[in-house]
């Protein structure tokens, strides 16, 4: 199992990091590792939502939020060929900021076992980079959702 833990200070409200990080159908506008991203349960954000998304590390992978607690804790879980993972992130409000700390647990299967201790490096990297890249986006006041 590689877990490691991020956290990023991003200016904006709470409830607009919110509303736009959980939205995994608008990965593809911020995330580097994105490609593609679409809801596939109808209605709306919340306990059950279900994505398929493709990365592009992971590959297709099918994702479950099995957590949503607007605006302070959001967690899913993550299935594809090569691992699983479970990923939550947890909001509070920084002197009027958003203090967004991300925990990312992953499991690989198979072959991808072996490379274990170099999934823990490019998971930490992983982790900063789409942190940098969600700020970017949100304080630029730029996006389409």
């Amino acid at each position: 199992m590689v877990s490691e833990t991020a956290s990023v200070r991003i200016d904006r409200p709470a409830e607009e990091v919110w509303d736009y990080f959980t939205d995994v159908a608008n990965d593809p506008e911020w995330n580097p590792s994105a490609i593609k991203a679409r809801k596939t349960s109808e209605g709306p954000l919340g306990v059950g939502s279900t994505f398929h998304v493709v990365r592009k590390m992971s590959g297709p992978m099918k994702l479950e939020y099995t957590e949503y607690a607007r605006p302070l804790r959001w967690t899913l879980r993550g299935v594809g060929r090569g691992m699983s993972f479970t990923y939550s992130a947890d909001l509070s409000l920084s002197a009027g900021a958003t203090e967004l700390t991300s925990h990312m647990n992953l499991e690989p299967k198979g072959a991808l076992k072996l490379l274990t201790p170099l999934l823990r490096s490019v998971t930490a990297k992983q982790l900063s980079q789409t942190h940098a890249a969600l700020k970017r986006k949100l304080e630029s006041g730029e996006r389409s959702s």
